[in-house]
């Protein structure tokens, strides 16, 4: 493939009110299903609980053995004060502010490197419809998620410009602190510069190109492990004892484990990362062969040896922002620890996109063009929403309208009715295969937290056959989540 352009880079982009708007709106049309009716999840239910209980005491010890202190002082913060279910959605309006600040920095990288703002919006408006994303504006738990993730962009931002280098380092150990998943966002935005390597006819091999990635490394490396060094101590000093997820890979079965979990599970979802859909090898089959397939085509269109190279890499860097993930010995898949990847792996396939069919769109007026490129962004925006009711939404409703023609009659124990068919699984990858939140524990044994006019003295014990209730307790049905219609065919 010819070089596109060999120039050098213009005056740094500056924003327009107008720009600023329509990236303010996409976080609020990608998630206006918020404003409709707020619903607590899964632990938002034990948080609630434990800051009744003991203040949020409980909690804050739980999450500093994860590792995350900061995180911990927040939900001692927030969920004391978050009394009724509606107000969940004063940390979901905190996260959709996050969320609106990491478009802004997105932005500004993006342009910086002169891609067209058309792909910058685009690429920004299907990141905002991403699983990682939703959740962290969803879930009001780990509504801050967001802003980790802005605070790591924007250190990835700073990195070049800093001759010292402190902010972006206290931003990435403040992060650590909080989520290193999110903390390490940052890395896979190499991608872009990858890319923009790509668009100049260089490499990654070339002299400036390295020496940038040595110093954001150095920067990541030092602010990430000051971080942990900090979380271990001050669990230390609280002599707590530290969560199994937080161990290491620590012999060879397991590094040979992590190494196929790697390939089957994070790659596969960095080329396909809207998709929540698992379980059907053949519809993933059809989603990751095209991908495979632009991979190729786009690498061999490159005679140079060090770009083709450099093409393939702008999949890596998705991965290596995904570290956090890839040392420890646990293998469990949930799309709130892996921002980084999927967001990368966004940016790499619409770039490859970007490069086989431009010259194809010449030959289309800009009409034809904008409609296509609409009815996708449709799609899968409604996909989007879709995913968010059948997760949170309809189940939520249920729980909520059983709950309220219930509230007058409790009794002291209350038996909570859950048929086999509500809790079953669906094929579906992370919490998307919850038909409800229901089935945890730390739901049912708080199902009444955000209801401050129940007794906390009142108990609730979970049956799966009516029989099974006890004769003076009073018996929530909800069978009716058994009920609830679910897609057969998801990306």
């Amino acid at each position: 493939m010819r070089e596109v352009n060999r120039t050098q880079f213009s005056k740094p982009f500056t924003f327009t009110p107008k720009i600023l708007a329509v990236i303010s709106l996409i976080p609020i049309i990608s998630n206006v299903d918020l404003f409709f009716r707020q619903v607590a999840w899964s632990d938002d239910f034990a948080m609630r609980g434990d800051s009744l209980i003991s203040g949020g005491r409980e909690t804050f010890l739980q999450i500093t053995a994860n590792l995350r202190p900061l995180f911990a002082l927040f939900l001692k913060a927030t969920f004391t004060k978050i009394v009724y279910e509606e107000n969940i959605l004063i940390l979901q309006l905190f996260s959709l502010i996050g969320m609106i600040l990491l478009n802004i920095i997105l932005l500004k990288i993006l342009r910086d490197r002169e891609f067209s703002q058309k792909f910058a919006v685009t690429l920004i408006f299907i990141a905002n419809c991403l699983p990682s994303f939703q959740q962290y504006t969803h879930f009001a738990t780990i509504s801050i998620f967001t802003w980790v993730c802005a605070g790591s962009a924007i250190a990835y931002h700073l990195i070049p410009k800093s001759k010292y280098a402190f902010w972006p380092f206290l931003l990435i150990l403040a992060g650590m602190l909080i989520y290193p998943p999110a903390a390490l966002f940052g890395l896979t935005l190499i991608s872009i510069d990858l890319a923009q390597e790509v668009i100049l006819g260089r490499s990654i091999f070339t002299s400036a190109f390295r020496r940038k990635l040595q110093k954001i490394f150095l920067v990541y490396a030092t602010g990430s492990l000051s971080g942990l060094l900090f979380a271990y101590t001050f669990g230390y000093l609280l002599d707590v004892q530290f969560a199994e997820r937080t161990k290491l890979i620590t012999s060879i079965p397991i590094l040979l484990e992590k190494i196929q979990w790697v390939i089957s599970y994070l790659f596969i979802t960095s080329i396909r990362p809207l998709a929540i859909g698992a379980g059907d090898n053949i519809i993933i089959t059809f989603q990751v062969l095209p991908v495979l397939l632009l991979i190729a085509i786009t690498t061999m269109s490159f005679r140079n040896l060090r770009q083709q190279i450099t093409i393939l890499a702008l999949f890596i860097f998705p991965l290596v922002s995904s570290l956090s993930n890839i040392v420890i010995a646990e293998n469990q898949f949930e799309f709130r620890t892996l921002p980084g990847l999927c967001f990368g792996g966004l940016f790499a396939c619409l770039f490859l996109i970007k490069l086989q069919i431009q010259r194809l769109l010449t030959k289309f007026s800009p009409r034809i063009t904008h409609s296509i490129l609409g009815l996708v962004l449709s799609v899968i925006l409604v996909n989007s929403h879709w995913n968010s009711y059948e997760l949170w939404a309809a189940p939520g409703n249920v729980r909520q309208e059983v709950i309220a023609k219930n509230i007058s009659n409790l009794t002291e124990n209350v038996c909570l009715y859950l048929p086999n068919e509500s809790l079953k699984p669906l094929a579906r990858l992370g919490i998307y295969s919850m038909r409800s939140d229901l089935q945890s524990s730390w739901v049912t044994n708080n199902i009444f937290a955000f209801i401050p006019s129940v007794a906390r003295s009142t108990k609730t014990y979970v049956v799966n056959e009516r029989e099974n209730c006890g004769v003076n307790d009073q018996m929530i049905d909800f069978s009716q989540l058994s009920k609830l219609p679910f897609r057969k065919f998801v990306w």
